[in-house]
């Protein structure tokens, strides 16, 4: 059993990256690994990517289950060093990644609202509002209406 593992994200889509760290994060939980290497890059901008803003915010969205180190407290801020708790919650299960799956085409808040009821309403508009904040949902107006559209 490996006390570390390593996942090198670069030439990944942002879903890929995503994919790939779900699964290297559970194997790191299963092997019982102290830590695990995430390298997410830089972004484009040199400023972060979005990889590295997604993995991140997951991993912020559920301290309970997971610590980690980021790159720029040592010197290098294209990777983030993960430290496993316990497993995250499916994919399926987050409502972050159904609401931006949902908004590949633009959807109103009313749509989105209705679809996702299931959850309380503020907790929807609280993160179509961060979402929108990460900069992972953009606003377009189609017939003078606010729609959200995943980018």
């Amino acid at each position: 059993v490996p006390l570390e593992e390593e996942l090198d994200l670069h030439g990944m889509s942002v879903e890929e990256a995503l994919a790939a760290f779900r699964s290297a994060y559970a194997r790191a939980v299963a092997w019982g690994c102290r830590s695990l290497r995430v390298i997410h890059g830089y972004g484009a901008s040199g400023e972060g990517g979005t990889i590295k803003k997604r993995i991140r915010g997951l991993l912020e969205k559920y301290p309970d289950l997971v610590r980690y180190t980021p790159g720029e407290s040592y010197g290098n801020p294209g990777e983030s060093v993960i430290y496993p708790l316990r497993a995250l919650p499916d994919v399926e299960g987050d409502l972050r990644g159904e609401i931006l799956r949902y908004c590949l085409s633009p959807k109103s808040q009313g749509k989105i609202v209705g679809r996702f009821r299931r959850y309380k309403d503020p907790e929807i508009r609280r993160l179509l509002q961060e979402l929108q904040g990460e900069g992972l949902l953009k606003i377009v107006f189609k017939s003078g209406i606010r729609h959200y559209q995943s980018r």
